[in-house]
């Protein structure tokens, strides 16, 4: 199996593993979550995204995660476990300090950190292909991604969405100057 899929595959795997693991024993997982500024949030920066309240939410995530992922290793693929790292980290810990109090959980933040790179890296690179992922990640994501990030819903972490967000707008900026090493870059 080649690496690009096993990175795919393993990421979507852990949240579903995670997610029997939550119905099998007797401890809600989910608690371990972020609560911000709180001393036991701090573990959901690590744990958040692979918690999901309901198998809805978990499907809900799956989809749009594994096309993005897919689109970031196939384009990206000697950036994919950096982006991902940079988003997960930075995106929980805004979410700690700033978010409203709650317990915040789910991998929709990774999904709009990895549309907000894709997005971003695009008009940071300049070069025909990014460009190109950059305006079909906005087509098919950009009113969702837009949406997501207002306060309209008081059960969904809009927070979570806006930081991780933005964190996937930082690495846009900081790996523009990678280039990589693909047949499909000039």
């Amino acid at each position: 199996m080649n690496h690009r899929i096993r990175f795919i595959f393993f990421l979507i795997m852990t949240l579903w593993i995670v997610y029997v693991i939550d119905l099998i024993l007797p401890m809600d997982l989910r608690q371990w979550g972020i609560y911000p500024r709180q001393p036991i949030g701090l573990a959901g920066i690590i744990l958040s995204p692979l918690l999901h309240v309901n198998f809805s939410h978990l499907v809900v995530n799956t989809v749009p995660l594994f096309i993005l992922s897919a689109i970031l290793v196939v384009f990206y693929d000697r950036l994919a476990v950096s982006v991902l790292t940079v988003v997960w980290l930075m995106g929980g810990m805004l979410i700690w300090v700033f978010a409203r109090t709650g317990n915040h959980i789910g991998a929709s933040g990774l999904i709009y950190g990895i549309a907000a790179f894709l997005v971003s890296y695009g008009v940071w690179k300049r070069n025909f292909i990014s460009i190109f992922v950059s305006l079909i990640i906005a087509f098919f994501y950009g009113g969702s991604v837009i949406s997501g990030v207002l306060p309209f819903q008081h059960t969904v972490s809009w927070e979570s969405h806006l930081f991780s967000g933005a964190s996937g707008i930082f690495a846009g900026f900081m790996f523009r100057k990678h280039r990589p090493k693909h047949p499909l870059f000039p």
